[in-house]
């Protein structure tokens, strides 16, 4: 991980953290970081606001993803490496298919495979997906037979459960 210091611009309401997203690594910034704007606080409470339109943060970017690849990903690679504690242990290949195949799906996917591949499991039927994926990622991708390691009923299995039913 490469810690470094990140700007990100408010794009929402001055209460909402999720409305921060990256702009510029802090060394290639060329605003202005004391500017200002007014907006509302919060969904239910359209009173105006004035808040500073930049923020600096303290983020560690993982080595495989580049500066661009992190802001134009920063909602799915923040998502992978947050979803499961041993997140951060995958190679980086792995976090990289997750981050920009399976996020393209679903989120929940993405949780769900991000956690199968990083936990100490001890499901026999769960090893065995495991095994699965990891094959099929190990296989050069145009000697794959299949466009996904997985199934539509697996993937539904690992991401909804056993008792899972599509109507």
């Amino acid at each position: 991980m490469t810690k470094t210091q990140v700007v990100y611009e408010f794009v929402g309401e001055y209460d909402t953290q999720n409305a921060l997203l990256p702009v510029s690594l802090l060394e290639n910034f060329q605003g202005n970081l004391e500017e200002t704007i007014t907006g509302i606080r919060s969904h239910d409470d359209f009173g105006p606001a004035t808040y500073n339109r930049y923020q600096i943060k303290d983020v560690e970017i993982p080595e495989y993803f580049s500066f661009e690849e992190f802001k134009n990903n920063f909602n799915r690679i923040n998502f992978v490496m947050t979803s499961h504690k041993g997140a951060a242990n995958l190679d980086a290949e792995i976090i990289r298919w997750i981050v920009f195949e399976v996020c393209d799906d679903s989120f929940d996917y993405a949780e769900s495979i991000t956690k199968l591949l990083s936990s100490n499991l001890r499901s026999g039927f769960k090893k065995s997906l495991k095994d699965q994926v990891m094959q099929w990622l190990n296989t050069p991708e145009d000697d794959r037979s299949y466009s996904s390691p997985l199934s539509p009923n697996q993937w539904n299995t690992l991401v909804h459960g056993y008792n899972y039913k599509r109507y």
